[in-house]
């Protein structure tokens, strides 16, 4: 059982392939949209924010997974495992985090300020901000009041395809 969990985890196409999925979902959450409510809700942008909020926490799993694919790759030759588990020593700290930044640039990824921009929104999406209302650390709740965030559709989902194929071609 441990040696198909090691083979299945180790398997960086399986990796790419939740990246593809996830983010064919995200694009389809957008094509899907077109602006309507169905005017029940009681605050009328509810729609819109759960839109965003979904769109962005697909978009964030779909490029750490492509990502995660990449550093798989890198470590083909290196022991992924130890004693049956992943081995954060090699994988480093920001494969359990949800840090895309630190992902990219353990992988030598090249990124641009937009990219980067996005990279961290989607680290905050990743960890807390497209799961709960507030972050589990004061100190984040602090950077997201004093950090600007813009999202723009179809370039936040363009921008995040760029940076999935710019991993895979690592």
């Amino acid at each position: 059982m441990t040696k198909d969990f090691e083979s299945f985890f180790k398997n960086e196409k399986v990796w790419q392939r939740q990246a593809n999925d996830l983010f064919s979902a995200a694009e389809q959450l957008h094509v899907g949209r077109h602006g309507s409510t169905d005017g029940n809700a009681p605050d009328p942008h509810t729609h819109l924010r759960g839109y965003i909020k979904g769109t962005l926490l697909l978009l964030s799993a779909a490029v750490e997974n492509a990502l995660k694919a990449a550093r798989i790759k890198q470590l083909k030759s290196k022991e992924l495992f130890k004693k049956g588990k992943p081995n954060w020593d090699v994988l480093g700290n920001s494969w359990k985090h949800h840090d895309l930044l630190g992902l990219s640039s353990q992988i030598g990824l090249a990124i641009s300020n937009e990219e980067r921009a996005l990279l961290e929104m989607m680290s905050r999406m990743a960890r807390w901000a497209g799961r709960f209302q507030a972050p589990l650390f004061p100190d984040e709740f602090q950077e997201v009041r004093n950090t600007a965030c813009s999202v723009t559709y179809p370039d936040t989902l363009q921008l995040a395809r760029q940076i999935i194929e710019k991993a895979v071609s690592l």
